[in-house]
């Protein structure tokens, strides 16, 4: 007897130890935290499964954990692994927590759609009657509830306290028939404005702490809080989560991943990685490999999260490339099919394949990033129909001028401005050609063959000096500078086969330099949409872009004209642009689809039906050049031609020391006239008996 009583004494000494260590190590991490200023309060701090790691829950359900001595503190996940499978005990707690939270709200502070039937789980959404995606998922609440989910509605006005938003919802709140009132305001009626004590600011802030950012915002039975509205959008194939447990492969995808940040903590969380999928791993892709791996650090500090390359498709190899460890396929789809890919990257190029494909990702609710121009110009009216569908982004800076970040700077940077015109050049082949033929006097065909064996050109050079790569990329400048659909079908092209080095001698001697322009002008009659080789005056600095090089100038009403200049193709300046997309993706991806910026610069319901105008309705000034014979009275009867259609001549050269079989160049600068005009004048003068073939055409821009 005596000794059980010496033992049980000491065993309740070593519990009364035990629990005065527990509760030193609770209030030494607590002064810890306490001293770290931080604006999420710690609502509690337990010893963790792990001897000597304590558990610390913040408010709103998120954890972290700390040394007992409060030196160290850990953002993370922990995984126990029971019956040889990993469970990630910090997800468990935190979602116990959120589900406590949410679920212990009273039914009598929410609007809540019964499931038909039996219940067989709910959700809760927290909600915004302006938000029309939160619209969208009311409009699939009957489905639901006929499946067995009862939805549950909490106030969260996303633009805050004191909003429109927060009037609405609360005059739903304020409802004696709170379903009533929410079914009219989303139906866009409207209800009679009340006040009353209401649960409105409280779920406002309720979401807040649990980091709900925007509407909808979905919270599972479980306590998995779902941003945004395209994961419901699938809810045939949802399966409703009913355990914690997560797969090996998650794990470690954990254990293996670079972690986000080197900052200190300072109340923000460490997430997983967002995992890409790259799809092509040529030039573009190898690029974008390369520069993903090698500023890993600096592009996670700017995105907030790390971006992993998850799994590549590709046909082969790519020696420029490290990718050892980073799972291959030869299959595409099978990228935009993997449930662990956030994002798709498009870089194979093509109109079919690449079409079927970013549709494919769309619809599995996968972000996308593309350089394809071609792609965009010819089937992003639909591509963005379907993201926007989907609540997904679709990012395409890297489709026009390569490194040059001018989809950007016009979309966002500009929004302020009225745009009047934009004016660029937007094919290094081409200015690479036009650049040797005017510096070294060589011929045309002389200088592709030397663009094609440096790489310049492809094989079949047809997209590039015929205008259609620059016609594509004008395409989508056009849309987001003046707000209307994309139609390449409707753009005018002509190429650069047909420029003869004495042309680019004799705009030389005038003042000018011969470039292959893409022209966007907003008229009162309409759009100009135009490719072609341009004069341009020698002392613009768009003139003055030489080489592979390219720039694009945009004229605002606000900001007046600004030049981007900068590399338009080449490995790692495209990747430039790409992986830039990837960030804005990353830091947009849980944001309300409504408040993204719109893919054509302005909200999808406001784009103009402005038409394209045929080229013969665009106004241009000319360079005329005219082979004549060298008789009394020509020149006259060229001026009485252009003058009886209304078209002034700024200047005239005639070059009689380079008269050849009897025949004198007549060069003429006109002022500016309708295309058409010029074309009835065109059809005169080479009716003249005097006038021998065709007369050379370039159109003239002072692009001031």
């Amino acid at each position: 007897m005596r000794v059980t009583q010496i033992f049980a004494a000491a065993a309740l000494a070593l519990v009364s130890t035990f629990a005065a260590a527990a509760d030193d190590a609770e209030q030494t991490i607590r002064k810890t935290l306490q001293s770290l200023q931080l604006d999420v309060p710690v609502e509690s701090v337990a010893a963790s499964p792990l001897n000597g790691l304590y558990e610390v829950k913040l408010k709103g359900g998120r954890v972290l954990y700390a040394s007992a001595d409060g030196q160290f503190v850990m953002q993370g996940y922990l995984f126990q692994i029971q019956d040889g499978k990993p469970v990630n005990l910090t997800e468990k707690a935190e979602r116990q927590a959120i589900a406590k939270t949410i679920n212990g709200i009273p039914a009598g502070e929410m609007v809540v759609y019964p499931a038909v039937g039996q219940a067989k789980s709910h959700i809760t959404v927290f909600t915004d009657t302006t938000c029309p995606y939160c619209h969208k998922l009311h409009a699939e609440v009957p489905e639901l509830n006929k499946r067995g989910i009862e939805v549950r509605y909490v106030a969260f006005p996303r633009q805050g306290l004191g909003s429109p938003g927060d009037e609405q919802l609360q005059a739903v709140w304020c409802s004696s028939d709170r379903k009533g009132a929410l079914d009219k305001m989303i139906d866009g009626k409207e209800i009679k404005a009340a006040k009353c004590a209401n649960p409105v600011s409280k779920q406002f802030q309720l979401g807040q702490s649990i980091g709900v950012n925007g509407t909808p915002a979905i919270v599972l039975e479980n306590g998995q809080v779902i941003p945004g509205y395209q994961l419901l959008r699938r809810w045939p194939s949802w399966r409703w989560p009913t355990s914690n447990s997560i797969a090996s492969r998650d794990l470690r995808s954990w254990l293996f991943s670079r972690p986000v940040s080197c900052r200190s903590f300072n109340g923000e969380f460490t997430v997983k990685p967002v995992k890409v999928g790259i799809c092509g791993l040529g030039t573009v892709g190898g690029g974008t490999f390369n520069v993903l791996q090698r500023n890993a650090e600096e592009i996670a500090r700017r995105a907030g999260r790390g971006i992993e390359v998850a799994q590549i498709a590709m046909r082969s190899q790519n020696p420029n490339c490290q990718i050892t460890g980073t799972p291959i396929t030869a299959d595409v789809f099978e990228v935009a099919s993997n449930p662990e890919i956030d994002i798709v990257i498009e870089l194979i190029g093509g109109y079919t394949i690449a079409r079927d494909l970013v549709l494919k990702a769309i619809e599995n609710g996968k972000h996308v990033v593309t350089a394809n121009k071609a792609l965009i110009a010819v089937h992003g009216n639909e591509i963005f129909a379907k993201a926007r569908e989907k609540g997904v982004i679709v990012a395409f800076e890297a489709a026009v001028a390569g490194g040059i970040p001018v989809i950007k700077a016009i979309r966002e940077g500009l929004s302020a401005n009225r745009i009047n015109w934009v004016a660029g050049i937007i094919n290094g082949t081409g200015n690479f050609i036009l650049t040797e033929m005017r510096e070294k006097g060589r011929a045309f065909p002389d200088v592709l063959a030397e663009a094609q064996a440096l790489g310049y050109a492809e094989a079949d050079p047809t997209f590039d000096v015929e205008g259609i790569d620059a016609a594509h990329k004008l395409t989508i400048l056009a849309s987001i500078a003046f707000g209307i659909p994309l139609q390449f079908d409707k753009a005018y092209t002509e190429g650069i086969t047909k420029l003869t080095t004495a042309d680019v001698n004799y705009a030389e001697a005038l003042g000018y330099r011969i470039k292959h322009l893409g022209v966007a002008r907003s008229t009162v009659n309409g759009i100009e949409l135009r490719v072609h080789p341009t004069l341009i005056p020698a002392d613009r600095l768009i003139a003055n872009v030489n080489g592979v090089m390219n720039a694009v100038m945009v004229n605002g009403d606000a900001a007046g004209s600004t030049l981007f200049y900068g590399a338009g193709a080449g490995m790692e300046p495209t990747a430039s642009s790409v992986v830039a997309d990837l960030v804005d993706v990353v830091r947009a991806m849980t944001s309300d689809p409504e408040n993204r910026v719109p893919h054509l610069a302005f909200q999808p319901d406001s784009l103009s039906a402005h038409p394209i105008l045929p080229i013969e309705a665009c106004e241009s000034a000319y360079y005329l050049r005219i082979q004549a014979k060298d008789h009394p009275g020509v020149l006259a009867q060229v001026a009485s031609i252009l003058s009886e259609r209304g078209i002034n001549i700024e200047s005239i050269m005639q070059k009689e020391v380079e008269e050849h079989d009897g025949l004198v160049p007549m060069i003429l600068l006109t002022h500016r006239v309708l295309e058409q005009r010029m074309n009835d004048a065109i059809t005169a003068l080479e009716a003249l008996q005097d006038v021998v073939g065709n007369v050379v055409r370039i159109r003239v821009e002072q692009l001031n």
